[in-house]
């Protein structure tokens, strides 16, 4: 019941919907928030560990499957967004990051997400109580969508895709594609406006010192076999 009251007050100071870009789902944001007391509470399903608040949604009150999968989504990254929260908005690469990366995550949901981690942060007896919750996290919405433009970045397609990663970079088929393909989306999230060569320049910087560190790693194994 508080955090549901702690809610409504937080949802006066956000802007309703808004065609042209994200806003907080309605239904989410309240069912979220209900669910925030069992955030961490998880249980075995056979081989898989799995949250209660996926349970109570699945089995307690059988919501339907895309509502269970927005709560699951929500839950796993709501930490993030907590410690997002904990910092001061700025507009840095390194920031931009941070914040991208949970948009990314968590897509058109990244506002609901923001609220509910509002709702956590003021109902803690650790949160710092110097700090007004409501106007940081109105200030981090303004910050991730005027600021650095990360409303619907989850749209963005790569510079490169996998053939080109390998023939740039001279790559073997197989997991360490997706490693790279990680490190051009981090470099993207930084660099908004960076071209095609300069990310290709990152990458294969990135690649270099990639091979050294297995070059290192190689003979360090190889001095101690030898020991």
């Amino acid at each position: 019941r508080e955090c549901l009251t702690t809610l409504k007050d937080i949802l006066d100071v956000f802007p309703k919907q808004n065609k042209n870009q994200s806003f907080t789902d309605p239904r989410l944001v309240f069912l979220a928030t209900f669910l925030l007391p069992f955030e961490h509470l998880q249980y075995e399903d056979k081989t898989k560990v799995k949250y209660v608040a996926e349970y109570m949604m699945r089995e307690g009150i059988k919501f339907k499957n895309t509502d269970v999968q927005a709560i699951i989504t929500m839950t796993q990254n709501l930490d993030d967004m907590i410690r997002l929260l904990q910092r001061l908005p700025e507009a840095s690469p390194a920031v931009r990051l941070q914040a991208g990366l949970i948009v990314r995550n968590v897509k058109e949901l990244w506002v609901t997400l923001l609220i509910v981690a509002t709702v956590n942060l003021t109902r803690r007896k650790t949160a710092d109580t110097a700090v007004d919750w409501c106007k940081r996290s109105h200030d981090w919405y303004q910050t991730i969508l005027h600021d650095l433009h990360l409303d619907e970045c989850w749209k963005v397609k790569p510079l490169m895709n996998g053939q080109e990663l390998i023939k740039e970079l001279g790559l073997e088929k197989g997991p360490q594609v997706g490693l790279y393909n990680q490190q051009q989306l981090y470099w993207m999230l930084q660099y908004p406006e960076g071209t095609l060569q300069e990310c290709k320049v990152y990458l294969k910087d990135f690649h270099k010192k990639q091979e050294f560190e297995q070059d290192q790693a190689a003979q360090h194994i190889s001095k101690k076999m030898h020991l």
